[in-house]
């Protein structure tokens, strides 16, 4: 089993690099903020985890960690994960023993103009530039999130700064960082991935 975290700063691509890299590692892609916005209006958290969202503020702990805890169990053969562990205390609600850890490094105007610009697809979760119009998948129109905004991102990056740097120093002590340097294009970033995973490629290889 392979556990891959993918962190960073909002804007430095962790969605569309994380479709890439489960494309070619055949593991799935686990996007803790999709599930969030997938639970139904009637569930007794709704309230509270969307306007966290909204206002680009972590929701409690407490109830993602169980919505990420409950996903995971569903892929013993591995996966790579985005949006858990975004805090210290995060560690203490779910552990997921991760093997490897993306830091997805990427100055705050380059996200900024990321996130002010891009779109998704409301059927599928992925992101696009506004150069895309559809959904490669789907062919549905694309949306900008209604999250989207400058406050938001401005709140997101303090949340970055604050609570998830200190989560990247924890990991890189244990020796399970990888840095790449995602002020790239998409193409540059995946090959930096999988230069740094070649012991992950040789071991699905032989499996």
């Amino acid at each position: 089993m392979f556990k891959i975290l993918l962190v960073g700063p909002p804007g430095a691509g962790k969605t569309v690099i994380a479709n890439k890299l489960t494309e070619e590692l055949k593991i799935p892609f686990i996007k803790t903020g999709s599930l969030l916005r997938e639970i139904s209006e009637n569930d007794v958290n709704y309230k509270v985890l969307h306007e966290a969202m909204e206002k680009g503020e972590l929701a409690p702990n407490e109830i993602v960690g169980q919505v990420v805890k409950n996903e995971v169990v569903k892929y013993p053969n591995g996966y790579v994960l985005d949006g858990w562990l975004r805090q210290l205390s995060d560690l203490e609600v779910y552990n997921p023993d991760l093997d490897k850890v993306l830091f997805l490094d990427c100055p705050k105007e380059v996200c900024k103009e990321r996130v002010l610009g891009r779109v998704v697809c409301r059927i599928h979760g992925i992101t696009y530039s506004y150069a895309q119009e559809i959904c490669d998948l789907c062919g549905g129109t694309l949306e900008k999130r209604a999250d989207d905004t400058t406050e938001t991102f401005e709140n997101r990056w303090l949340i970055y700064e604050q609570k998830t740097l200190p989560v990247i120093d924890y990991f890189r002590k244990q020796g399970k960082i990888i840095q790449i340097n995602a002020n790239q294009s998409i193409p540059e970033i995946l090959k930096q991935i999988k230069e740094s995973l070649k012991w992950l490629h040789i071991k699905l290889q032989k499996k």
